[in-house]
């Protein structure tokens, strides 16, 4: 599902994890204002760092998972509900 990027070191941990479903990419990252906090990007959707709350990399992913499959939802939700008020 997500994918490790790992740059330089091999035995270093992953700083940035990545994945693209259907043409839908998103990122869990950290950034240097941060600290060790994981963060989520999706342009898609149009947000950027958006705190998960946890430094642990695996929670971070689940987390990141979750809210990417809520943030979709509403995305849908949105667009069936403004597809229902053309037809009318």
């Amino acid at each position: 599902m997500l994918q490790h990027i790992v740059k330089k070191k091999k035995n270093r941990s992953p700083k940035i994890l990545e994945n693209e479903t259907n043409g839908v990419e998103f990122t869990v990252h950290k950034h240097i204002c941060y600290g060790d906090e994981w963060l989520l990007t999706c342009r898609e959707l149009g947000f950027e760092m958006r705190r998960l709350h946890t430094e642990d990399m695996e929670e971070a992913k689940e987390k990141a998972i979750i809210e990417m499959i809520q943030l979709l939802g509403k995305t849908i939700s949105k667009y069936q509900k403004a597809i229902a008020e053309i037809e009318q």
